[in-house]
Formats: C-alpha cells, structure tokens, sequence
C-alpha cells in the first residue's frame, strides 16, 4: 500500500513552471464518461485565463471555459467529471512567488462552467489527492505578520472530489507545512513551525493529527526542529526527522533524531539517533526508513541507519561526505553515493562490501597508475540500459558540472570520464560573479537573520542573488539499446553525444540558449531539448539534429511527452506543435491558446 508525502518547497524547481497534475483513475457509476473516455486533454491559458478542451482523436478545440484570472496549479479528479484550479497559488507559472490568498476553483468539465470558488490560505503550495482519489488536499504554508497586518496561520484545505465539498480546514501552528497521508486519508499527519514561545521567540516545530473530515486535532506533538515526515507502506508507524544542530562547539552540537509514532493509537514509539547532518528520509520497498549522515561536525564518514517501525536502528558504515540514494531499475535495492564511493543497498540484507571508489580518502593507497578517479563530485545519476552501468555527471567545487563520467558497477570501477560542451567554461569570470553573488547573500542572510531575531518571526532565506553566468550544469539521457549517453551542458548549451563502447565523442550538437532540459521522448527513437526560443529533435540512430525549430511570435512554455500516443506536444505562446515520435515529423499545429503553461492528461497511462 502506498502513501503520499507532501513536502514544502521554498523554492520552485527550474524545470516545473506549475505543480504536477495528478490524475487516478477508479470505477465510476455507469452512465458517467469519464474525461479519460472522452479521449479529453486540457489545456490551462493564462491571458485570457481559460481552459482549452482538447479532443485527443482529432487534436482539435472543442470548447473554452473561461477561468478566472491567475490561475497557477490545476488537476482533474479521479472520475472526470471536476476540474480544480488553484489561483494566485505562491509558485507562479513563470517560476516566481506570490504572496497572496489562494482559491480553487472547481469547474464542471460536463457542463463545462463554473462551479463554485472555495477560499484558500495565504501561499498555497500543493495541491495533490489521496492516493484512492476521493480526496483533495489544499497546502497552504501561511505569512508572518506586520505591525500593521495580521499574521497568517498555515492550513490544509480538505475536499471531498465527489461533491466538491469542503469536508474540514486544518489549522496546523504557523509557517511552513509538511503532510503526509494514508491512503485513505483517514489519518492527515501536518507538520508545521508551531507557535512562538514568548519567551525564548523560538519557534517549535509541532505535529499536528487530524481526521480528514473535523478541524479539531487528534493529538498536537511539539517536537523541536522536526523538518521532515515519512510514512510506512503499511501505515503502521510515522517517521518525522529532526536535522539536529551539527556545531563544531561541542556544547553546542546536538546529533539528528527519528521520532517514530504509532498512528493507530498516536503515540509516541521512541526517538532514535540517526548522527550528523541527516541528508534524507526515505521509505524502502520493504518497507523499511533509511537515514544518510555522517560521524560528526568534524568528521564526514558517512552513516546509514536503516530501521522498521520502533526497533533499533541498523548502523552500516558508507562513503565519506553522503549525498543521496536511487532505487536502481533492475535490482532490488537501492545505490549510495558519496563524494567518496558507490555502494549498493539491497532491500534485505547488508551493505555490500565491495565500493566503487570515486575519489579517495585522503591517505588511502593508491589503487595504481591506471585506475581513473572522479577528481570532482558526484551529480546527476542516469541508470543504463545494461544494469551494471550508470552515467553520472561530475561537479566541481563551486557546483559547476561540465564533465560525465561512466561507472561500472560490476566490476567497480570508472571507466571513462568524459568532458562535454564545445568549449571549456571560463571558470574565472564564472568564480568571479559567484564571489559577488555570496558576499550578497551574506548580507541578505544577515539583514533577514537579524529582522527574525528582532520580531520573533521564523526565519527564511531566499538567495536573491543568482550567478552570471549559470553554473554550468549536465542533464543526461541514454538511448534505448545502452549505446549512447546524451549530455546536456547548460553552460555551452549544446548536447554531447558519446558513445558508451569507448567514451567517444561523436559530436557536440548546439540547441539553443537557456536549455535546461533533456529527454528521451516516446518511443525512443529521439532525444528532445527545448529553450524557450527553439525545440531540438537528436535522432538516436544517427545521432544527427533533425529538427531544430525557432518560435515565432512567442515563446516555449513546455513540453510533454504523451506516451500513449508516441506524441511530443509544445506549448507556444498562441499555438500548440504535435510530433509523430515515429517519424520525427511535425504532425499538427493546433491554434487559438492564450500563453498556455499547463497540460493535463487525464488518461489511464
């Protein structure tokens, strides 16, 4: 059984201009199309704000509904019948923040009008369903006050998707939420600041359990600087971690905690130390928590403590400087990286013994003369085709990643390193603004720091200030028989294309400026990129650009890959452009949007 866990974002990811639409599909009274039946796509226009309804046979407008004005989020309910649009949601389709009062919006996608407007919180962030697809859930983080404006506590807004109905509002302390819950949303666990102590004006983090359908709380727990919330698969236990206060005072030091509850009787279960600077909180696939640490303040060796309901966390020794976890595709269990190496979690069992070295402890024996290291940090991982390689881009000290390198996990070991763009990044200029950038952000850290202390206000930090030029970065795709790797240099803004047999460079293909994403669109024939002033098709068989198209009178604002139909769809300011992903051929322009940024896609996939 699964569970969801909704996690506050202080900041928008560069990729995502709106929050994802989640449709489940369930069984529906007879007599009722759904809009999965309907063969129905819905497209979400900003100026004008409206929703295009889309026939997916004919890729033809079949009706507009007005909608009214900033529309941010959207999703459709299990059923088809309700379409909800969140307003004046904090994360703006253009990638900023509002700080304004939410609504949602629900509109009859039979009737094809508008429902009812339901009020919302201050700075709605997620909009997301339970996992049955009965029920909504609205999370709405609040705003701290002013002399001359009230504060705002946060919320989760309930409604029942059947009848659109709001069943509670959850009042949860004050900024910054976190929910996780059951699949039935029977249980709704909020962690949130919690209320200023008047005295010390700090601010607890407090767990808040609740009913779906009664605003008066089951049990109120505070709990520190709890800052994450996971449940297990089978609803059993509630984790919620405490990051701890790492310090190189020891008086001053205090280790990270997994407080575990019992969610049937609400309960405390125990509290167990999970070390230094705890880089994850993750479920398993069997069901068990896995925590990422290191020793101490002083000492990154790292630490994974693996641990099943209230029982002793399990203490295995990994990699110095931990990074992060990724469930590999074709075995059961899960890699570990670290600055120092990779390891492989399976589900059941220990660590294993054997590691793939990236960089070497400082005064570890060299492995010899031949044996490459990464010489860099570890970044994005893309699984390969063949289970026992991976790609894995390479940063450098200052975040910037130009470089790929090829691991092969069965015989532990690097075996090329490649360097992508078609040109070295001046590393001089690129220190020089990010020197500026951080003395900057010192200040505005110091200036938001010292307005929190005077006002007992929680305190958020929001770097302003961003690096000119971009920190180069490598996003990566393989081609579907494991012969190539895709490497997108965000700083060069071309694609390398390098062949996994010998680590050659076959070419270095220019996409356009301000490309931040690379994909294997349906089908696997052809690799997409897009900015928001060109779309670039590479073929995988030959390894050639065979479409590179300007917009004209407008902009990119996404693109989505419909598997089902082998489709690839843009969104353009007045437009969209269909392509048959079998030929790499422009199948359809579709006129008559508005700046449309949102597609969803209500069909079973």
């Amino acid at each position: 059984m699964k569970l969801l866990s909704i996690r506050h974002r202080p900041r928008p990811c560069l990729a995502a201009r709106a929050l994802p639409a989640i449709a489940w599909l369930m069984l529906i009274p007879a007599g009722t199309a759904t809009a999965a039946q309907r063969n129905e796509l819905y497209i979400i226009n900003q100026k004008p704000a409206s929703v295009s309804v889309l026939d997916a046979t004919d890729w033809k407008i079949i009706h507009t509904i007005p909608l009214d004005p900033e529309p941010t989020a959207a999703v459709v309910e299990s059923q088809g019948r309700f379409l909800f649009v969140l307003h004046r949601g904090f994360f703006t389709p253009d990638g900023g923040f509002r700080e304004a009062q939410g609504e949602l919006v629900v509109y009859d996608l039979e009737s094809r009008s508008r429902l009812k407007g339901i009020p919302l919180g201050w700075k709605t962030t997620d909009l997301v369903f339970s996992l049955n697809g009965r029920y909504l859930l609205c999370v709405s983080d609040g705003k701290t006050g002013t002399k001359k404006k009230s504060e705002e506590y946060g919320s989760t807004t309930v409604v029942d998707t059947r009848t659109a109905e709001v069943t509670a509002t959850l009042p949860a302390g004050r900024l910054g939420l976190r929910v996780a819950l059951t699949n039935d949303a029977s249980r709704i666990f909020v962690l949130s600041l919690g209320e200023v102590a008047k005295k010390t004006k700090n601010a607890p983090s407090v767990l808040t359990v609740f009913a779906r359908d009664n605003p008066a709380p089951l049990a109120t727990v505070p709990l520190g600087r709890a800052s994450r919330l996971a449940l297990s698969l089978d609803e059993r236990w509630l984790y919620v971690l405490d990051p701890g206060w790492p310090s190189k005072k020891p008086a001053e030091h205090r280790n990270g905690e997994v407080h575990v509850f019992d969610t049937a009787t609400l309960a405390s279960a125990g509290s167990y130390d999970v070390g230094t600077q705890p880089r994850t909180l993750e479920v398993s696939a069997d069901d068990s928590l896995t925590v990422l640490a290191q020793v101490s303040f002083k000492e990154d060796r790292g630490k994974l403590y693996r641990m099943r309901g209230n029982e002793k966390p399990e203490v295995v020794d990994v990699g110095a400087a931990p990074q992060y976890m990724r469930r590999h595709n074709n075995r059961s269990g899960m890699l570990v990286v670290s600055n120092e190496d990779v390891r492989f979690l399976p589900d059941a069992g220990a660590a294993t013994a054997s590691t793939l070295v990236l960089n070497p402890r400082k005064g570890a024996k060299s492995a010899g003369p031949n044996v490459q290291t990464l010489r860099g940090l570890p970044g994005e991982l893309l699984f390969l085709p063949d289970q026992n390689r991976v790609a894995l881009s390479v940063k450098n000290a200052a975040g910037a990643s130009s470089k790929v390198a090829i691991l092969d996990l069965k015989d532990n070991k690097i075996q090329q390193i490649v360097t992508t763009g078609r040109g070295s990044v001046k590393f001089g200029k690129f220190l020089g603004a990010m020197a500026a950038s951080v003395a900057m952000s010192a200040l505005s850290y110091g200036a938001g720091y010292a307005g929190a202390q005077a006002s007992g206000s929680p305190f958020f930090f929001y770097n302003v200030y961003t690096f000119a030029p971009k920190a180069p970065n490598v996003v990566l795709a393989g081609s579907t028989d494991g012969q190539f790797v895709y490497a997108l240099n965000t700083q060069t803004n071309d694609v390398t294309v390098i062949r996994l047999a010998d680590g050659e460079v076959l070419d270095m293909i220019p996409v356009g400026g301000g490309c931040r994403r690379l994909a294997l669109a349906p089908g696997g024939k052809f690799v997409y990129a897009y900015t928001p002033g060109e779309i670039s098709l590479i073929d995988t068989q030959s390894n050639k650009k065979t479409l590179s198209l300007h917009a004209v009178g407008g902009k990119v604002h996404q693109v989505y890959a419909l598997e089902a139909d082998r489709t690839l769809v843009a969104l353009t300011s007045q437009r969209l452009l269909l392509w048959n992903m079998e030929t790499g051929q422009l199948a359809r322009t579709v006129e008559g949007f508005a700046e449309p940024f949102l597609l969803l896609d209500p069909r079973p996939r």
